[in-house]
């Protein structure tokens, strides 16, 4: 399968990002695509840097999976995700999110990551209100933060699209994410993804006031249907997502680190590691 070119003109006004400031979220490839293989592609294809879910190294560990990178000279730009929060309404489930929160936080160490993405988690079913639950996020973060500033990596609070908000994450803007950030104090920052915060209409207000908390900055695209609430992202400059404005701001308000391409899309991930991964750099280059 093979996607065309896009037809779309970059309509921002930054200007194009060398490739070297391009991170891989390798939920790209896909999180079922062995971890070996395709750090060993993002090696021959010149990708310098990438973002790891659990579920690229659950198997192995952190450990080994950490010498493997390293051993291809790969920066690590973070670890996905923190998101046991919100629906732990229980003395046991409560402790399992800390724990597993606590363990995240080592494992991103192992990394030498720059960050770990806090979703924070949904709602319980049947079970209190939003607000409870932004609490309880609130809460749990406020509890590991130490830890995380102990080992040296951020805590990255990342707003996500308010059609996911009862099932993934409470959290869905960028000014409250930042609000709670600096409640947090340091250590706590902010993610900021393309795809969950484009259609906000605060959003440049908020990308200005979260200046010196953005921890990163990720990039896709909003397709026209989209079609699942989770694996229908799309490949930039085939959707609507003005990325190089969102970017200017972005860069604007203190961000000069990589830029990380994170679609989660079946579609995309079906494509040869090799296609796919050549086509997202040209893309990014272009629309990025």
């Amino acid at each position: 399968m093979a996607l065309l070119p896009s037809s779309k003109a970059p309509i921002g006004t930054a200007g194009p990002l060398p490739i070297e400031r391009m991170a891989l979220n390798l939920v790209t490839v896909g999180l079922s695509t062995p971890l070996e293989p395709t750090l060993d592609a993002c090696v021959r294809l010149g990708i310098k840097a990438v973002a790891l879910w659990t579920q690229n190294y659950r198997g192995m560990g952190s450990r080994v999976a950490s010498q493997m990178v390293r051993d291809r000279g790969l920066a690590v730009t973070g670890i996905c995700r923190m998101s046991g929060f919100g629906e732990a309404t229980d003395d046991s489930s409560w402790r399992d999110a800390i724990d597993d929160a606590h363990q995240l936080i080592d494992d991103a160490a192992e990394f030498r990551a720059g960050s770990i993405t806090v979703i924070g988690g949904g709602m319980p079913k049947n079970c209190g209100t939003i607000l409870d639950t932004r609490e309880r996020i609130l809460k749990g973060v406020k509890i590991v933060a130490s830890h995380a500033r102990e080992v040296g990596v951020t805590l990255a609070l990342e707003p996500l699209h308010p059609m996911v908000a009862a099932e993934r994450g409470a959290i869905s803007t960028l000014e409250y994410a930042s609000s709670l950030a600096r409640e947090c104090g340091s250590g706590v920052g902010v993610m900021v993804d393309s795809y969950n915060v484009w259609w906000d209409p605060a959003l440049h207000a908020s990308i200005a006031s979260a200046n010196g908390l953005i921890a990163g900055y990720q990039v896709s695209d909003w397709l026209v249907p989209t079609t699942d609430l989770a694996f229908d992202r799309g490949m930039m400059g085939d959707g609507v997502i003005d990325l190089r404005g969102i970017r200017s701001r972005v860069e604007a308000a203190g961000y000069k680190g990589y830029v990380e391409v994170e679609i989660l899309s079946h579609k995309i991930s079906a494509l040869a590691i090799d296609d796919l991964i050549s086509l997202v750099k040209e893309r990014f280059t272009e629309f990025a």
